[in-house]
Formats: C-alpha cells, structure tokens, sequence
C-alpha cells in the first residue's frame, strides 16, 4: 500500500506540474485524470485502469486536433515532413507500448505495476499532444 501512495503521489505532482504549461483543455484531461485515480474515488485496479483508458482517449483527441491544425498552416513540404514524422511517432508508440507490456505486467510482480503500465502508455500520448500544441503555439504565436 506504501508504494502505491507514493507512486500515486508522485504521478500527481508531476502531472500537474507539467500541465502548468498547457492550455486549459490540458488542465482539464489532468485534473479529471488525477480526480479518477484519487485513492478516495477509486481503488481498483481496473477502475484505475480505466481512468487511465479515458484519459488515454483524450489526449488522443488533444493531439489529433492540434495534429489537424498544424496541417492546416503549413506548406506542403511542411505536412509531408508532419505525415512523415507522425506515422513515425505511431510506430515509436506501437513499440514503445509493447515493451511496457512486456515490462511491467510481464515482468514486475503486483497489480500496481498494470495500473503503472497504462500510466506510462497515457504519457506517451499526452507528451506528444503537448509537442503538437507547442508547435502550433510557436506558429501562431510568430504569425
């Protein structure tokens, strides 16, 4: 029970944390994200899980939203360098979310480590909307 508190503990302060920086949809996913995992609405394992799925989905649609915009103010070579650089992503992420399977249910012993693994996979998304949206800040901001 330690470790998860202090686990749970550290996810929120680095969530909000980074979150300080984006916009207020990004807040909102955070906040609605940490509220799901609070130890006092939930204490599953696959309800965790869960919060973790719908969060998962959100930044999904954060990124794919700002993914749309950035292809609606660049050249042309800039969208293929932008496709070109997205199916590579989707490719690191197809990856990246294997190894934590295989990592943390397959390797580590405990139920938290299911609740960890989705965590991470939902970072992989979020750190990837937030790319986007800078991006998109950065040419908007300059034009």
């Amino acid at each position: 029970m330690k470790k998860t508190s202090l686990l749970f503990l550290l996810f929120t302060i680095s969530t909000l944390a980074f979150s300080q920086t984006e916009g207020s949809e990004a807040l909102s996913i955070d906040r609605k994200r940490s509220n799901c995992l609070s130890l006092e609405t939930n204490l599953t394992t696959s309800g965790m899980v869960n919060c973790e799925i719908t969060a998962r989905q959100e930044w999904d649609e954060e990124l794919n939203k700002y993914y749309k915009l950035l292809m609606s103010l660049l050249d042309s070579a800039g969208k293929e360098k932008l496709k070109i650089a997205q199916r590579q992503w989707i490719e690191f992420r197809d990856k990246e979310f294997e190894m934590i399977n295989e990592l943390y249910p397959g390797q580590m012993q405990g139920t938290m480590w299911i609740v960890i693994a989705a965590g991470r996979k939902t970072d992989i998304v979020r750190n990837r909307a937030g790319q986007l949206a800078g991006y998109y800040d950065s040419i908007e901001q300059d034009e």
